[in-house]
């Protein structure tokens, strides 16, 4: 094994792909484990890498990565079409969340706002929502969940069409 010196970011350099890819081509090969910010390196994976650890002079204490060998590079079998399609899909995944996210403060809000409406039509008094209110509730939080879908199904149709634009165009240029 050559030197035990590069990061997933540094992989990304030399294969055109951003850590966050790196770092799922690793866990897709099962050379890693973990989730985003955590990984631990496999029986498997110690082949290629190890990890490390230092301890920082701040309130976060000690601080964790992995170095791997060049020769991980090979194993990882990231084409550029592998490539794209990780990062696209990790595109849709941001945005899904994303989505998510707004979709519960949205929740969020009308269920305050129902709250609202209710005590207002109770004359001050605090009561449960109505079954009208509820359904009202239901069928907006239905509506965002089905929009966020197709949203994220066109965005994936769109990506993956530019994705195939790009290589008839970059085949041509080679011509």
């Amino acid at each position: 094994m050559g030197k035990l010196g590069l990061t997933a970011t540094e992989i990304g350099w030399k294969i055109h792909a951003s850590a966050e890819v790196v770092n799922l081509l690793l866990l897709e090969k099962g050379l890693t484990y973990g989730v985003p910010g955590c990984y631990g390196i496999t029986e498997s994976g110690k082949i290629f890498g190890v990890e490390r650890s230092a301890l920082k002079n701040n309130s976060f204490g000690t601080f964790e990565w992995n170095n791997w060998d060049e020769s991980v590079i090979a194993e990882l079998g990231a084409t550029p079409e592998k490539i794209a399609d990780m990062t696209g899909a990790l595109k849709v995944a941001r945005a899904a969340k994303r989505l998510a996210g707004r979709a519960e403060a949205e929740d969020a809000f009308v269920a305050f706002m129902a709250e609202k409406v209710s005590h207002v039509s109770d004359g001050g008094s605090k009561g449960s929502l109505t079954d009208g209110q509820k359904t009202v509730i239901v069928v907006v939080a239905g509506v965002a969940v089905i929009v966020g879908g197709v949203l994220i199904y066109q965005g994936v149709k769109r990506y993956k069409r530019k994705k195939a634009e790009q290589v008839e165009r970059d085949e041509d240029t080679a011509l």
